[in-house]
């Protein structure tokens, strides 16, 4: 009832959610991620200057809970009193009075204008138009929460996206192959310059503007080495429009091709079977009227 209307939801920075090993309540995912997605360090994030870096030795672990329900009977986390120092609230309990009904979302930003909604100013006036279901995963979950699900099956709705998944994937790849170039690019870059720095503060009077013949040796061996590895990103760019094109076509040729064949074949068979039944009647008939 929380998420069955929603289509798109829009988070950054979201956290995960598990089960702690041995609890009793009952854990029910909302909102799970992917097979290909993963958990990164926090610290990673801390002044993050180019976010497609986060890429750089990401593996995928597995499907991620990102929303979820928690209910049934809970218990405090300090069973044998609060901690050294900290004085117990008057009527504190050590169970819950009742079964709890909680609904976690682990992103702090989720409702975050920038999240989800765009900010227009039409002739003064601020208007939101909301491009994600944000606002309406909190609205259902107070509403369910509350005990008044009668208005969510007309919740208002996104516009619906369907985006190619095998299309998609190639791009991953491709993009994978050619994030790993990029860097042996940059690496190859740096050490080449500290190789050239090296050099020139080994010449006489600090390093003039002629360079040794080994500092022009290393500049043009790096500019072939520059040479190959842009062919090489080309020809990964080529593989991966390569492979998009070639998949277009077999789905040009199963749409114009395959389908009204196997139509046209349905039809005949039907034909063919309509002609035998007519026959056997027809023969059925003479035999009868033969007697």
């Amino acid at each position: 009832m929380i998420t069955g209307q929603l289509d798109n939801l829009t988070m950054a920075t979201a956290g995960s959610l598990k089960q702690v090993k041995g609890s009793k309540l009952s854990f029910e995912p909302l909102i799970t991620t992917s097979k290909a997605a993963g958990t990164l360090p926090a610290q990673r994030f801390a002044m993050m200057t180019d976010p497609s870096g986060l890429r750089d030795g990401f593996k995928p672990t597995g499907p991620q809970v990102v929303a979820a329900r928690i209910s049934g009977n809970a218990t405090s986390a300090f069973p044998n009193g609060p901690p050294a120092g900290v004085t117990a609230a008057p009527g504190a309990l050590k169970a819950s009075a009742k079964p709890l009904n909680v609904v976690i979302i682990a992103d702090s930003d989720l409702l975050q204008d920038f999240m989800w909604v765009d900010v227009r100013n039409m002739f003064g006036q601020m208007v939101y138009q909301p491009r994600a279901n944000n606002g309406e995963l909190v609205w259902n979950a107070i509403d369910n929460l509350s005990g008044s699900a009668d208005l969510i099956s007309i919740r208002g709705r996104a516009a619906y996206t369907r985006p190619f998944d095998r299309v998609e994937a190639l791009r991953r790849e491709a993009d994978s192959k050619f994030r790993a170039t990029g860097q042996q690019l940059e690496t190859q870059l740096k050490e080449t310059e500290d190789q050239l720095n090296k050099m020139q503060a080994a010449q006489p009077n600090g390093g003039e503007a002629i360079l040794s013949p080994q500092a022009a040796e290393a500049i043009e061996h790096f500019k072939q080495e520059q040479v190959r590895i842009r062919k090489e990103l080309r020809a990964v760019n080529a593989g991966l429009d390569s492979d998009i094109r070639k998949l277009g076509i077999e789905l040009k040729l199963v749409n114009i091709l395959l389908m009204p064949l196997l139509v046209a074949l349905v039809g005949l068979a039907m034909a063919y079977w309509r002609n035998r039944r007519r026959h056997a009647i027809a023969m059925l008939r003479n035999q009868g009227s033969g007697a």
